[in-house]
């Protein structure tokens, strides 16, 4: 480290030790054609030189301190520049005066974006709890409708209150850490809340579902969340197959603080392509499933990782075209 801000001092100062080099060959130039001795060229060259040499070592002392004021002040520059090292000079306080007047503009700038998020925010969570009560009416005009009819308007307005849902947590997932409560909780539990949820759906395309998870299981994470990312899998499993099952079990290994826990949600739907696969997480990114569906969102699965990266926790997918996905969980104690 030391070496390298010796050398980047040097190459700095180039400038000065080229101009001495300069004026000691104009000095010799001229003493050569005047024909006087070159000693009374190269003892004062020398007593310059080495009066140059300590007090370059004084300078790049004051230079090492500054650059390693500057390098700690560098993880707190985004919020003042005030621990800033005094200038040595007009151009190095020019610097640090641009450096005040784009650190203020930045700032400003974050605290009106900050500004407008919030509001947007609180604009979306008004209109999500807004859009439930014409929802609620819509589900009490269903209940008049014959039996087709009826089956339809209920998977619609079901589909609805998901995305609604989903906006609702992508916008609590930004302040996530906040909101989550870690503790001890058996992994069945929140299972069954997730197929619970998605009751009337199962009946409608009916489809099986098994869940094998041994009652005594438990696992360390936050419930709300994880029962969140569980609805979003058992979600897509349902939304890409429109027969055969769904299965969600776990393997544990491992004991006390080594214990691993594997979750896996595994379907027998019309799976995801190979070059899909490496972008699944992505935010936005569909697939050719979602394209062809016409209804995805690209947020689920990024929701998901994100999420579980918040846990902890890992995830991964494996699919095969027409034969169904497997995507395992793994939670580390």
């Amino acid at each position: 480290m030391q070496k390298c801000t010796i050398l980047k001092y040097i190459q700095a100062k180039k400038h000065h030790l080229t101009m001495f080099f300069v004026c000691v060959a104009i000095y010799a130039a001229l003493f050569a054609l005047c024909e006087v001795p070159l000693k009374y060229v190269w003892y004062p060259s020398l007593l310059c030189l080495v009066f140059l040499v300590v007090y370059g070592a004084i300078r790049y002392q004051v230079f090492r301190g500054t650059h390693k004021q500057l390098f700690e002040v560098k993880e707190h520059i985004d919020v003042t520049t005030a621990n800033l090292p005094e200038a040595n000079n007009l151009l190095e306080a020019d610097y640090q005066t641009l450096l005040e007047v784009m650190n203020a503009a930045k700032n400003e700038a974050l605290q009106e974006q900050l500004q407008k998020n919030h509001d947007m925010d609180a604009y979306v969570t008004l209109w999500s709890h807004q859009i439930k009560t014409p929802l609620t009416a819509l589900q009490l005009t269903a209940q008049t409708a014959d039996e087709p009819m009826k089956t339809e308007l209920g998977t619609q307005i079901f589909e609805i209150e998901q995305y609604v849902n989903m906006m609702l947590q992508y916008l609590r997932l930004q302040d996530m850490s906040a909101d989550m409560v870690i503790h001890s909780y058996s992994l069945r539990s929140m299972a069954n809340q997730a197929v619970k949820y998605f009751a009337r759906i199962f009946l409608a395309k009916k489809i099986s579902v098994q869940v094998d998870i041994p009652e005594e299981l438990k696992v360390v994470t936050d419930e709300k969340w994880f029962v969140f990312v569980l609805k979003q899998l058992v979600s897509n499993a349902l939304k890409y197959s429109d027969e055969g099952s769904i299965f969600i079990r776990a393997t544990s290994q491992g004991g006390g603080r080594h214990s691993k826990t594997t979750v896996i949600v595994e379907d027998t739907g019309i799976g995801i392509a190979k070059e899909d696969l490496p972008r699944i997480f992505e935010r936005g990114y569909t697939g050719y499933n979602g394209r062809k569906d016409k209804k995805a969102t690209g947020l689920g699965l990024y929701l998901t990782r994100r999420v579980l990266l918040m846990l902890g926790h890992t995830i991964e997918i494996t699919s095969e075209v027409g034969v169904g996905t497997k995507v395992p969980i793994t939670i580390e104690k």
